[in-house]
């Protein structure tokens, strides 16, 4: 008798909990068609599907993408010097994705309420709480840090690593699915890929998953030349930039002798 409650018991638990953390099952998630980016010579980016069951209806969308490799990088500010515009400053910025992305179902303002948002750190808000700004060269300014920020959401938007879309994630049914684009300035390593089911401001379920962009073929090899053995790379980039002056010129003087 007892181990039939208990049955019971397990039985009910399947049945009501299970459905609701579905989404965060291996299975939840599959990337199409491989979880590689493969980068070679001429590599011009890559859309990468995403397809995941969603168990509970009516529930909504978000998804973060953020690179596992965030190393820093300098901008500079111009600024007018009598009549021309010089750089002024130059800054160092860390603690800032090099890539990131955040899609949802529709508008985030209605599915993140106030706490949700905090706790998840969602949007570009949320990166600028957390980026840190040094100055390199140059006088400071209390204006600088908004400056800066604007100016790198800029850059990194026009060059395809940063973005965030509302209405972008199709559900039909219990199944959804979105494009990720990695542009040609993707660099080496992993990507996390991040979704919530979220309804009614609470959370239903999540799942991670990871995608690998690597270097192939020559380009592989140019880096691994360049990193370990910069000797041999400075040489060979030397006889590169002869070969192709000297192929250069033996065409132009070609089409001149006609």
């Amino acid at each position: 008798m007892q181990r039939s409650v208990l049955n019971l018991i397990a039985f009910l638990f399947l049945i009501l909990i299970l459905p609701a953390l579905s989404i965060a099952g291996d299975d939840s998630l599959t990337l199409v068609p491989e979880r590689k980016i493969k980068m070679g010579l001429g590599f011009g980016g890559e859309t990468i599907t995403f397809h995941g069951i969603l168990s509970q209806p009516g529930a909504d969308l978000v998804v973060r993408v953020t690179s596992e490799s965030n190393p820093p990088l300098k901008l500079s500010r111009k600024d007018k010097v009598v009549f021309f515009w010089m750089n002024v400053k130059q800054f160092e910025i860390s603690n800032v994705p090099f890539y990131y992305k955040i899609f949802s179902s529709k508008k985030l303002s209605q599915i993140l309420n106030e706490d949700l948002n905090a706790s998840l750190k969602i949007g570009y808000e949320a990166l600028k709480d957390a980026v840190q700004i040094k100055i390199l060269k140059g006088t400071p300014a209390d204006d600088d840090h908004q400056v800066v920020f604007e100016g790198l959401l800029k850059l990194k938007e026009k060059l395809g690593l940063y973005q965030i879309k509302d209405d972008f994630i199709t559900i039909n049914g219990d199944r959804f699915s979105f494009d990720l684009d990695f542009s040609d300035r993707t660099i080496e390593g992993n990507y996390i890929i991040e979704c919530w089911a979220i309804k009614d401001g609470i959370i239903l379920g999540k799942t991670k998953e990871k995608i690998t962009a690597e270097k192939v073929g020559i380009s592989k090899w140019l880096t691994n030349l360049a990193l370990h053995h910069s000797v041999f790379y400075g040489i060979f980039a030397v006889i590169v930039a002869i070969s192709v002056g000297l192929l250069v010129g033996f065409i132009f003087k070609g089409k001149t002798g006609h």
